[in-house]
């Protein structure tokens, strides 16, 4: 009798790898439950170090004194915000802002606790409320705002422009999955931003919307009144983040 083989089944490629830096613009939920979600370890990396939204709400309140006449983030961005008038620009001072902070963080980590002996020390069990506050978050029809664990602002520079930071617990692919967002609303009108976002991550996941997000250029927002509103609408992405700074100092 003849033989017959079985035929082989085709193989298939994992994603191709994505860096950091230059973030993809994909349209699949955070919840897939795609067959095809095999990770490709070259392009993820743990970073369990980056400075989230809590612990930059903690050192920036020691670094002031706990006082609300000094705001450590509104004074880098006046020092920063010379020519920020496009996006590039603006991604650029984001990332300039965000190393700047990194260092301050590593230099009052290796402060010890008391630099000299006090009668009252001073104490910081209450966090100050966030300086602006959001009101609608989703994308895609997905609410992103019920992820966020710790949302944290800064004050407004001199020209109005001002940095919104959170943290995130989110399911994808059935696993938890942490990352922390950075907003940065540069004023370049009356009624205009140029909006930067960074997303760090626990571990690379392509399929976060903010992460898609900060793919995405330019960014625009506008205000009216006390709202500053940031809208991305296109045929199989869609984004709308409402922002409340009417007690933004």
């Amino acid at each position: 009798m003849p033989t017959v083989s079985s035929p082989e089944m085709p193989s298939f490629s994992s994603f191709p790898s994505v860096s950091q830096s230059s973030p993809a613009s994909i349209s699949t939920p955070e919840k897939s439950n795609a067959a095809d979600t095999k990770k490709d370890e070259t392009a993820t990396s743990k970073n369990d170090q980056y400075l989230t939204a809590a612990s930059l709400s903690d050192f920036t309140r020691v670094l002031s004194g706990n006082s609300n006449n000094t705001d450590i983030i509104s004074s880098l961005l006046g020092k920063n915000n010379k020519t920020a008038d496009d996006s590039a620009a603006t991604n650029a001072l984001l990332q300039q802002i965000l190393t700047q902070l990194e260092s301050m963080q590593r230099e009052a980590d290796e402060k010890p606790v008391f630099d000299s002996v006090q009668e009252k020390p001073q104490t910081f069990e209450e966090k100050p409320k966030n300086k602006a506050k959001i009101i609608r978050f989703t994308a895609n029809g997905y609410n992103l705002l019920s992820t966020c664990r710790e949302i944290f602002s800064s004050g407004k520079s001199d020209d109005g422009s001002f940095l919104i930071t959170g943290d995130r617990k989110y399911l994808s692919n059935n696993e938890t999955r942490s990352e922390t967002f950075y907003l940065l609303f540069n004023k370049i009108s009356d009624k205009t931003y140029n909006v930067a976002v960074t997303v760090l991550q626990d571990r690379l996941n392509v399929y976060s919307f903010l992460y898609q997000l900060s793919g995405k250029t330019p960014l625009v927002a506008t205000s009216t009144g006390n709202l500053v509103v940031l809208t991305v609408n296109e045929p199989e992405w869609k984004f709308d983040l409402l922002i409340d700074i009417a007690n933004l100092d």
